[in-house]
């Protein structure tokens, strides 16, 4: 039974470099996908009644989000806005 065996290098041997001018570009990483949704200062009034004061919100491309609060908290006049429904 014989069994194969990787050779062994010895001190002597180097590296092996590229000839000049043969080096590859350092690969670039592709710049971050705008997200998908960005709020800055979103505000809504209904006469005297403030709605949405202020809403700042970055929504990542592929993250899932939701929305919670309490009756009147604002939830679907941000999304009406946010959909363009409403101004």
């Amino acid at each position: 039974m014989s069994t194969k065996h990787a050779p062994q290098s010895s001190p002597t041997d180097k590296p092996r470099k590229a000839p000049a001018g043969l080096h590859e570009p350092a690969p670039t990483r592709p710049s971050p996908a705008p997200p998908a949704i960005e709020i800055h200062d979103l505000c809504k009034s209904f006469g005297p009644v403030r709605a949405v004061d202020g809403l700042s919100l970055t929504v990542p491309r592929g993250q899932i989000l939701a929305f919670l609060g309490p009756n009147g908290a604002g939830k679907s006049t941000t999304l009406d806005m946010v959909l363009g429904f409403s101004q």
